[in-house]
């Protein structure tokens, strides 16, 4: 199988076009041009246009004479250093580009001159869109070797790292990694989402180019204008601003969903085509995906649209609050929509949106009680921050059961005042829920725990609470922190015993905490910090009892057996009496 991955990565590197004399020059024009002199002899070297001429002292042409004259820049203590240079550029004569001076007599070896570039070629070939990734590396060392030369004006090296061939429904790639100089892998995909064999999200046909290449640097595209031939070319993909990391991505996308991307590009929403590409992200919320008409897909008509993407700079989040709210009696505008949006987050959105339409709260009446809520507000809220505090509210009421269809409880006068009563009301709620189905799970584990640690001696016992309320009353008897162990404890994180007097069983007098039969902390009365009426000298617990702990601690590491009744049996013969 894997030889046959092997082959067909072999394939496909064979098929894919090899880099033309043009696409050799574009990618030569991503490195830094620099414009190497020779005083002496008046002979001068450029790497953006690559000629090699010779300037005569009575030249007429002003340019070259000004190049002469140009004082050489110094260069880095190396290829690594991001010191700024200084500022004494140059116009190349020749192509009017910018040009780092260089005057060999002060260049040296020019081996601080040593640049990478990455950058991905496309090109429509043999049926299909072709993108190859290329790892380009360009010095200006060595001489040539006939004429011994100074090697300043070649073309950059380049090693292929990656091909992929995008058609309609199939997108193939052969890749390895920008470090390795091995043989390439193969990877497909014929569907969006998960293909057999792979694992994350919806697309797996990414760059080869890693996070840790050098100095993190991204990669440049070539060739763009190929993007308006072939199968793609309704998409308009030339025209969607996207970061580069995430092209292959948005090649891939639209294989599979051409007709979808050129709807949204053309309509302006290039926001869903990025979250698409980049994130894997449909928002169905705002578009049908499997809608075969403009008006379909978007769940409104071409003015609408434009009406939202003109009042808002988040028109996909307008759009989704349109298609939301659109059936209710009085159907929202879009510019209500856009106003609506500005001030919405997506979590805000999912609260709000199905409690407005089913309590017909409409979006001007809502903006204007933010305004109320904003003015009444201790400090300076924005309409995000009040509309979040609004949501929160909204929650907590309808998890309460207020009755929200009546305007009393919906957009109740002093919001802040109920705003504080209602959510606490709701946390409580929600904590006890909470702690009640711990609770519920927790019996299912007490018995183990009971088995494993329970133990005693004539005045000293050791136990596992029986629910969350007696750790949080634990840590508050004894004044330390195991109260917030509680949901760690119930959850089986971790485990909380208690050290109590047989007498006095309910009555908190040092805390354990166990990682299985290792002893993680033992703490008394304000972490034995202070003295108590138990402890007035202030010993710790795990002095002040240790004959006891190490005992039941070598009962349990001998796996903690009992007689028939249920009494520890003691690996050795019972110890004078514990102390008290």
């Amino acid at each position: 199988m894997a030889m046959d991955s092997r082959k067909r990565a072999e394939e496909l590197v064979r098929l894919a076009p090899e880099l033309s004399d043009p696409e050799k020059l574009a990618i030569n024009a991503l490195f830094r041009a620099f414009l190497f002199k020779r005083n002496s002899t008046g002979e001068v070297w450029t790497t953006c246009c690559r000629k090699h001429v010779f300037i005569r002292p009575d030249t007429d042409n002003a340019d070259e004479l000004r190049i002469l004259h140009a004082p050489h820049t110094p260069e880095p203590q190396s290829r690594w250093d991001n010191t700024p240079p200084p500022k004494m550029r140059a116009k190349c004569p020749y192509c009017g580009k910018e040009v780092t001076v260089k005057e060999l007599r002060y260049s040296g070896r020019r081996k601080a001159l040593g640049e990478y570039q990455r950058a991905v070629v496309l090109r429509q070939w043999r049926g299909a869109l072709w993108a190859t990734a290329w790892d380009c590396f360009k010095d200006y060392e060595g001489k040539e070797p006939v004429t011994n030369a100074p090697v300043l004006t070649m073309l950059p090296k380049a090693k292929l790292l990656g091909a992929y061939r995008f058609t309609p429904g199939k997108v193939e790639a052969a890749t390895r990694v920008w470090w390795s100089d091995g043989p390439f892998d193969y990877s497909y995909q014929d569907t969006p989402g998960k293909n057999a064999g792979h694992k994350g999200g919806m697309w797996h046909i990414h760059s080869p180019y890693g996070f840790c290449s050098e100095l993190g640097k991204s990669y440049d595209m070539i060739g763009l204008p190929e993007l308006k031939k072939g199968a793609l070319r309704w998409c308009r993909l030339e025209q969607v601003r996207i970061a580069s990391d995430d092209f292959i991505e948005l090649l891939t996308a639209a294989c599979f969903y051409p007709k979808q991307v050129e709807w949204l590009v053309k309509l302006g929403l290039q926001d869903a085509v990025r979250d698409l590409a980049g994130r894997g992200v449909k928002n169905a919320a705002a578009v049908k995906w499997n809608a075969n008409t403009p008006a379909a897909f978007l769940g409104c008509g071409v003015k609408e649209l434009d009406a939202i993407t003109k009042e808002s700079d988040r028109p996909l989040v307008a759009l989704r609050i349109y298609r939301a709210l659109h059936d209710m009696t009085q159907a929202p505008t879009p510019e209500e929509c856009a106003a609506l949006a500005d001030c919405a987050d997506d979590r805000t959105l999912r609260v709000l949106l199905p409690r407005m339409k089913r309590y017909g709260l409409r979006i001007p009446k809502l903006i204007s009680y933010l305004e109320k809520i904003r003015r009444h507000g201790k400090i300076h809220w924005s309409n995000n921050a009040a509309l979040s505090a609004y949501a929160d509210y909204i929650t907590a009421a309808d998890g309460c059961g207020l009755d929200l269809s009546n305007t009393i409880h919906l957009l109740p006068r002093d919001f802040w005042e109920k705003h504080d009563t209602v959510t606490a009301a709701w946390s409580a709620i929600c904590a006890n829920r909470r702690n009640s189905e711990a609770n519920a799970k927790y019996k299912a584990r007490l018995p183990k725990l009971t088995a494993r640690y329970l133990y005693w001696s004539d005045t000293l016992l050791i136990r596992a609470p029986v629910n969350a309320g007696e750790i949080v009353e634990e840590g508050k008897r004894l004044e330390h922190c195991v109260g917030g162990y509680a949901d760690r404890h119930l959850s089986g994180k971790t485990t909380i015993l208690f050290l109590r007097r047989r007498d006095k069983p309910h009555v908190p007098l040092v805390t354990i905490e166990m990682d299985g039969n290792t002893i993680r902390q033992v703490y008394g009365y304000r972490n034995d910090r202070a003295s108590c009426p138990e402890n007035p000298k202030g010993i710790p617990a795990r002095k002040l009892y240790g004959a006891f702990l190490d005992e039941w601690l070598e009962w349990l590491n001998a796996g903690s057996k009992r007689y028939k009744d249920g009494r520890p049996k003691l690996p050795r013969k019972k110890h004078k009496e514990d102390v008290a």
